[in-house]
């Protein structure tokens, strides 16, 4: 009873959104040159068209393959990290669901057959494993709007992130004594944990109604959200309303955050894909650059991580380790990944003068 108000408030907030896109959409239509409605229809067009086939790729390669890959990464983890069998199980689990994972370390961890060090080690490999993870359900369909831009933008992300992975594990190994490791008794149920994922790949049929469903889902996310922002975001750009921001605005702040930086950071509250659609509109007109792009969605990133970080993130962490683990876990890794975004944005910006 109690969710019933929360879904009606979110669809109220739905019919509002459908009917400010739609005036928004026709006036931008209605506005636009004709030279630049056509290009930005066609170029929707070629948008929903990639999405989807991009879409479906990942699905399939998520639904039948990737799983297979999960027991090498796993041995390996564990061999070299020197991490006990359940801290394998754990990282395994990550790629599925990281709730879980977490709570099966923090588990050992009450139970003492896990010490503090390697359970707060493992919880952060755990972290980029799960955005790994998520990141491949979404790279595809992104990649496939934004071309190169975005596979240099999911490489600035989890690339430092592997970094990161890789330091935890040679920290862990260097805090582990191999006498440690030899009255674990939890080798077999890593197995066990492996043939669980083998055997959740979907029969064709299956792979392929689920995949459907995810590139229709798309297409209608970028319906809802991403096409009234970008025939908006093209109709500034034929009004000349980017360049009359960029007049107005201080030399030191044009490069860091332009107008047409400002519309895909203002497309980003509507998510990846929306900014996606919005900056690739920019790029294929010729109003922004790819790297210009690219530091748009890295700015977005340093703004919107934060707020789902201590909106997500901190009560759940709080809610499974024990003590301030959880605080200290959450604040660690948002200030790795500022730092290493930070790092990038700078890179970015001295190539963009």
């Amino acid at each position: 009873m109690k969710k019933k108000p929360q879904s009606l408030i979110k669809k109220i907030l739905l019919i509002l959104w459908v009917i400010f896109a739609l005036i928004l959409t026709i006036y931008s239509i209605w506005n636009l040159k004709e030279r630049y409605l056509y290009s930005t229809i066609k170029l929707l067009i070629y948008l929903w068209i990639m999405g989807y086939i991009a879409t479906i790729i990942g699905a399939i390669f998520e639904f039948r393959a990737w799983s297979k890959f999960f027991p090498f990464f796993t041995n390996t983890f564990v061999k070299l990290g020197r991490f006990s069998p359940i801290s394998g199980i754990s990282f395994l689990t990550s790629f599925i669901s990281s709730k879980a994972a977490n709570t099966l370390i923090s588990s050992s961890y009450s139970e003492k057959s896990l010490s503090r060090h390697e359970m707060f080690l493992c919880a952060c490999c755990n972290s980029y494993a799960a955005y790994f993870s998520h990141a491949l359900r979404i790279a595809p369909a992104f990649i496939g709007i934004t071309g190169l831009v975005g596979v240099y933008y999911y490489l600035s992300i989890l690339g430092p992130g592997l970094l990161f992975t890789i330091v935890f594990i040679l920290i862990n190994f260097l805090l582990t004594k191999r006498q440690e490791l030899k009255n674990f008794s939890n080798s077999s149920k890593l197995t066990q944990t492996e043939d669980k994922l083998k055997n959740k790949v979907l029969s064709w049929q299956d792979t392929l109604k689920r995949a459907n469903k995810r590139g229709l889902n798309l297409i209608k996310r970028i319906l809802i959200v991403s096409t009234p922002l970008y025939f908006y975001s093209s109709y500034l750009a034929s009004a000349g309303v980017f360049k009359q921001w960029t007049n107005s605005m201080p030399e030191m702040f044009q490069s860091i955050v332009s107008p047409e930086i400002l519309t895909i950071l203002v497309s980003r509250l509507g998510g990846l894909t929306a900014a996606g659609n919005v900056g690739a509109g920019l790029l294929a007109n010729g109003n922004i650059t790819a790297l210009g792009f690219l530091q748009a969605l890295i700015i977005g990133n340093i703004i919107t991580n934060p707020i789902r970080t201590f909106r997500r993130n901190l009560p759940t962490a709080l809610s499974i380790f024990p003590q301030l683990n959880g605080l200290y876990l959450v604040l660690l890794l948002q200030f790795l990944r500022l730092i290493a975004s930070i790092i990038i944005l700078y890179f970015i910006i001295n190539l963009n003068k």
